[in-house]
């Protein structure tokens, strides 16, 4: 306030600093470059998306980091798909996404079929399936998988993989087929079923040496094995079942061994933590029996199965050894 000696008033005089008015940030999407397949495709074989005055893109060893300028940000990570927040250890970064490597190198490889042999072991119906390991796999970054598919491939898998891999040279179950008079196929389990193809689809994973993505190696076998291997085998014919059970708190392994010939058979079942024989089990019968397992952790216990029964007037017996994943 100062005085105006003209006219003896106060004269009011103000200083300061005013605010801008608040404005919204504008809300931006980053650009997802397009995704590689070629089997030799690397992270370095990606394009940036250009650089804009509301988002700038930067190659990092995880992936594609894409920064929002001043007065811009991103939507929810929720409604960005595939791109990420950054996580660095420190707090989360509003103005900063990540697209992975893996979203966008996805390199696609044919897969070398060796073998895929049908074969009665010992009456267990089989098929060995032999692949060329890829370059680079080693037991720990790849996993083997095998699906048989119908007509309608990945929306028509009618024997799906575990999950848990194969060795590359493998013998797998049979799993079973029912062929009908009209030509159709049908897997045992489910006989309405009818498929007029069936075919084996083998594919291994191999992930990079860094983990930063997964190279795929796929074969497609026509006309996959679908006839009994063991049509013609004479016998003893019997299956072993073996599930986990908990009573009382305590795991136990059930066995269950099932006549499958047209005669009685003596069956005698080993395990680790005891074992039974069973007389005279008449065709079509089970033999069946519970064993308290004793394990702190999970893992495979051999069941050994003796089945004795006549075959063309001689006694024959088989044996086979099976493995039952119980414990905990």
């Amino acid at each position: 306030m100062t005085l105006d000696a003209a006219d003896d008033a106060f004269d009011r005089v103000e200083s300061g600093t005013s605010l801008e008015c608040w404005t919204e940030p504008g809300t931006v999407v980053p650009e997802t470059p397009a995704t590689l397949t070629a089997c030799d495709a690397t992270p370095d074989d990606v394009l940036l998306p250009a650089d804009t005055e509301a988002i700038s893109y930067t190659r990092t060893p995880e992936g594609i980091v894409a920064t929002a300028a001043p007065d811009h940000v991103f939507p929810s990570w929720a409604e960005l798909e595939q791109w990420r927040p950054v996580l660095d250890g420190g707090p989360v970064r509003e103005d900063q996404v990540r697209l992975d490597w893996f979203v966008v190198v996805r390199p696609e490889c044919e897969l070398e079929v060796l073998t895929v042999e049908p074969v009665c072991d010992d009456g267990v119906p089989s098929v060995d399936i032999s692949v060329t390991p890829p370059a680079g796999a080693t037991e720990r970054n790849s996993t083997f998988y095998i699906e048989w598919q119908g007509p309608g491939g990945g929306y028509d898998v009618v024997h799906g993989d575990p999950g848990f891999g194969h060795p590359w040279t493998t013998r797998e179950r049979w799993p079973g087929f029912v062929h009908h008079d009209d030509g159709t196929i049908s897997p045992t389990h489910d006989p309405e079923w009818r498929l007029t193809d069936v075919d084996l689809v083998l594919y291994a994973s191999v992930a990079s040496n860094d983990n930063r993505y997964s190279r795929v190696y796929r074969a497609h076998v026509e006309d996959a094995p679908t006839a009994d291997p063991c049509a013609d085998d004479p016998g003893p014919h019997f299956s072993v079942e073996t599930r986990e059970r908990w009573l009382a708190g305590n795991p136990y392994v059930a066995v269950r061994v099932l006549n499958e010939d047209d005669t009685a058979a003596d069956i005698t079942v080993t395990t680790p933590f005891g074992g039974r024989t069973f007389q005279d089990v008449a065709p079509g019968a089970s033999a069946y029996q519970s064993f308290a397992v004793r394990l702190s952790e999970f893992q495979g216990v051999p069941v050994a199965v003796s089945f004795a029964t006549e075959v063309d007037g001689q006694v024959v017996t088989r044996e086979r050894v099976v493995t039952a994943w119980v414990g905990g």
